[in-house]
């Protein structure tokens, strides 16, 4: 990274200048990026445009193909990448993605200032260190033991199965550190055992573009233990999160628990871990609850939440961030944002993380 220097203080009184307007020109904060970014660029370093913005252009070009052609062009040339965040009460974040995935780059989202902080100070490596660029994953499930699955969430992440070797058709991009889980909900065959699925990432180098892979895989014997069990924190994490957003979306995953169960598993997690961002989860989710008026699970005292059919066991399984499974399929090729190593852990997941030194 560039050292500051003498100029620390410039950039500071800049930075204590710039004030909010009316309206947004995405388009003219891209064209001053990367202006700057090519003006500057040094070939062997990081060069990566970070716009912020709410992303509703309304102002200045408005057409998202004029934008995203400049984008794509100094990406071509010059490597330059693009770290879209996120501010605003009201934030575009359909158009943010389009615009980091023609940039090579990832999105996030900031609205308070420790928030900020944890952005571009705690996790700035990790925003602009490429450790692999074009992630993919595919995940191949067995049909002897699997009856049906669905991939939850990621439904534009979709990459066909012939284009998960073909490294022209762009990927994600990861940086040091990142680990982002995809998770699925499985319904096993009853009475079947062995082998379930098996996920593969694949990557390109980022210094040499030199493609690699790995794989993973994960039996039925993984899959016994209740995922609220005692040790799966991180899986437990993931899983709240999941069925959360899923609800506030309408959507309808087997086995989801009440609200009000969700924030006390919350709850349960950040009393062991001391995470403030764990509580804020908990507190949204029981902000839900209220707004939606939802009772409690049924496996609490007067609840009346929902669980999954008799005798026809859900499992949650853990692969890449990804794209939708397209229906009951032997095989799904997700383009993934993040993770060049796999690793099967006894959460029964599969989980894929970028290292915090090049692979």
């Amino acid at each position: 990274m560039t050292r500051l220097g003498e100029a620390r203080n410039r950039i500071r009184d800049v930075v204590d200048s710039l004030a909010t307007g009316a309206s947004t020109n995405v388009e003219a904060g891209v064209r001053t990026g990367y202006d700057v970014a090519v003006e500057g660029h040094r070939e062997g370093a990081t060069n990566r445009v970070v716009l912020l913005s709410d992303a509703l252009a309304n102002t200045g070009s408005t057409e998202a193909e004029t934008i995203l052609a400049r984008i794509g062009e100094e990406r071509r040339e010059y490597g330059i990448t693009l770290f879209g965040v996120g501010v605003g009460s009201e934030f575009g974040d359909a158009f943010m993605e389009r615009l980091a995935d023609r940039g090579d780059g990832q999105t996030t989202y900031v609205s308070n200032a420790a928030q900020a902080r944890k952005v571009f100070v705690d996790q700035l490596p990790a925003h602009v260190e490429l450790r692999a660029r074009d992630a993919k994953a595919q995940v191949a499930f067995d049909r002897r033991t699997v009856e049906r699955f669905r991939l939850i969430g990621y439904e534009n992440r979709e990459v066909a199965d012939e284009d998960f070797r073909n490294d022209r058709v762009d990927g994600g991009e990861i940086g040091a550190g990142h680990t982002v889980t995809a998770l699925y909900a499985v319904r096993t065959r009853p009475g079947a055992t062995g082998p379930v699925a098996t996920a593969t990432v694949r990557w390109l180098d980022p210094a040499t573009r030199a493609p690699r892979e790995r794989s993973g895989t994960v039996a039925t014997g993984a899959l016994t233990a209740d995922i609220w069990g005692s040790g799966h924190d991180s899986l437990q994490l993931t899983a709240i999160a999941a069925y959360f957003a899923d609800v506030l979306r309408g959507g309808s995953l087997p086995g989801t628990p009440a609200l009000g169960t969700l924030a006390r598993h919350a709850d349960a997690i950040a009393e062991r871990s001391g995470s403030a961002v764990v509580r804020e989860l908990a507190e949204s989710v029981r902000r839900a609850e209220a707004l939606r008026g939802l009772a409690a699970d049924p496996s609490e005292p007067g609840g009346t939440g929902r669980g999954a059919a008799p005798g026809r066991p859900v499992q949650l399984g853990v692969s890449r961030r990804s794209c939708r499974a397209r229906g009951v399929r032997h095989r799904t090729s997700p383009r993934c944002r993040h993770s060049p190593t796999l690793r099967v852990d006894s959460s029964s997941a599969l989980r894929c993380t970028a290292p915090d030194t090049a692979p």
